[in-house]
């Protein structure tokens, strides 16, 4: 059910911006006298309107070849059905366990877009993970940080 709500959420989004960019064309009708003009404006957004297609139909192609198709599909489909349904870091990693099964497989690949999507892990939970590392690795993972911050990847 997840997997259909997103796709829907996809195709009515894309949709949104299709009818947005309609609504455009004829404000800007107006707005030109100049035919030449008007037929540039067309064009570029008959182009931005194949490209927003064209992304919606590989998001979908995607969200299928994930969930069906994938080499694992007892592991990524439900990874990242897990991540659609949480609502915060720790809530995706509980529905990733919680299906049992290769559970740290399914915790390691939905974690990460969980990460990316929420932005924050709980400080404890860092906090432990890295207490658990070996010294080298801690090494490593701080020099990391301090050379992300560096080039301003840490946002």
């Amino acid at each position: 059910m997840g997997f259909t709500i997103v796709c829907s959420l996809t195709f009515l989004s894309f949709y949104l911006i299709a009818k947005a960019l309609q609504f455009l064309l004829v404000v800007v009708y107006l707005l030109f006298l100049s035919a030449a003009k008007l037929v540039v404006f067309i064009l570029r957004l008959i182009y931005i309107y194949m490209k927003i297609y064209e992304t919606c139909v590989q998001t979908f192609v995607l969200c299928v070849a994930m969930l069906f198709f994938s080499n694992s599909p007892a592991t990524v489909g439900p990874a990242i059905l897990s991540f659609i349904a949480s609502t915060d870091y720790v809530d995706c990693l509980r529905l990733a366990i919680s299906l049992g099964g290769d559970s740290d497989t399914l915790a390691a690949i939905a974690g990460p877009m969980a990460y990316a999507y929420y932005k924050k892990m709980p400080d404890p939970l860092v906090y432990q993970a890295l207490k658990s590392l070996p010294d080298w690795m801690q090494r490593t993972n701080a020099a990391f940080d301090q050379r992300c911050e560096e080039i301003g990847a840490l946002g």
